[in-house]
């Protein structure tokens, strides 16, 4: 049995957030996807979609479109063959929190199990606008007189103010995968 090794990263955020975990070779594009959620701190609350190239594998309703492959009928192995492979992950088709996804390694075990290795930072949280208005949360946030501080206002009181954009804890995240 095959494991493979993929590293996640959430595209125009700054510093990176990113996530490095491990799942069976054998599972499909839903339970990759079940696994990012959880690694990268997603509620799995909105729309997601792989994409890889111009082939498009994600949730498939009544609703989707023809070219959407179903993600719980394709299995990992049958698509991604090589160390090293890039492709995209799409969640929340409002906000549009893209993700890099790299293959990592392909590496042999008996382990099943997904469990993520490392990571660092916070996944923004959910509705939170999307990646340019999350970067202007976070400046805002940090500077009390900065010129946009009244205005976002309504958003600064959304936002938990026990949010820290540095944390991360490897123990909770594999403490979630195993429920």
């Amino acid at each position: 049995m095959q494991i493979f090794q993929f590293k996640v990263s959430l595209d125009h955020i700054e510093p990176p957030v990113w996530r490095r975990f491990v799942i069976s070779s054998d599972a499909t594009f839903g339970k990759l996807s079940d696994v990012i959620q959880i690694v990268m701190g997603w509620n799995n609350s909105h729309l997601h979609e792989f994409f890889l190239g111009v082939e498009q594998i994600g949730m498939k309703d009544e609703d989707s479109p023809a070219e959407v492959k179903n993600e719980n009928r394709i299995r990992l192995s049958s698509k991604l063959k090589t160390e090293e492979f890039h492709f995209r992950y799409l969640y929340d088709f409002g906000d549009d929190w893209e993700h890099s996804i790299v293959l990592e390694r392909i590496l042999a075990s008996n382990d099943e199990s997904p469990r993520c290795l490392a990571g660092k930072r916070n996944c923004p949280p959910e509705d939170s606008g999307g990646p340019h208005q999350y970067m202007e949360f976070l400046a805002v946030r940090k500077n009390p007189k900065h010129r946009r501080r009244k205005e976002m206002s309504e958003l600064l009181a959304w936002f938990d103010p026990q949010f820290d954009p540095e944390r991360f804890n490897l123990k909770e995240v594999n403490l979630l995968l195993t429920t």
